[in-house]
């Protein structure tokens, strides 16, 4: 009995007494014990539900970091020329075809006699200007 008592240990989520070999428990369904997914260092406890220690999320964390679209690769539409179409011709929708938003840019030419898509125009010209090159390549390709 002593010996059960030694070899048994208490769940960490629900407090149930658990076999000290026991990598799952088998009250809660919660992982116990079980190895790191990238190193194999023995996880317990929150560690272990996650399946990765601290320093594999860390490393995991600095590749993903260094792994970042490259800004410098002009492939697809200008920001710069976006910004300008949005403030030249934002009230007939020039900017919104070449951003290939045709059917704003068809709402734009119906609507220019009524200054509104003008207005709109120089708005989404700020909004271009202040948004990252990121972002842009994102939203726009």
């Amino acid at each position: 009995m002593i010996e059960a008592e030694i070899l048994s240990v208490e769940c960490p989520f629900c407090r149930a007494d658990i076999p000290g070999s026991a990598r799952k428990c088998r009250h809660c369904g919660e992982w116990v014990n079980r190895p790191c997914e990238g190193c194999g260092t023995p996880l317990r406890a929150e560690w272990a539900a996650r399946g990765v220690c601290v320093e594999c999320v860390k490393r995991r964390r600095e590749i993903q970091s260094h792994v970042e679209a490259p800004l410098a690769t002009p492939i697809g539409r200008s920001r710069g020329l976006a910004i300008v179409l949005s403030f030249l011709g934002g009230g007939f929708g020039l900017h919104r075809f070449y951003l290939g938003r045709r059917l704003s840019g068809v709402l734009y030419l119906l609507f220019f006699w009524t200054g509104i898509p003008a207005l709109l125009g120089i708005f989404e010209g700020f909004r271009l200007a202040f948004m990252n090159e990121w972002s842009f390549r994102k939203k726009y390709g």
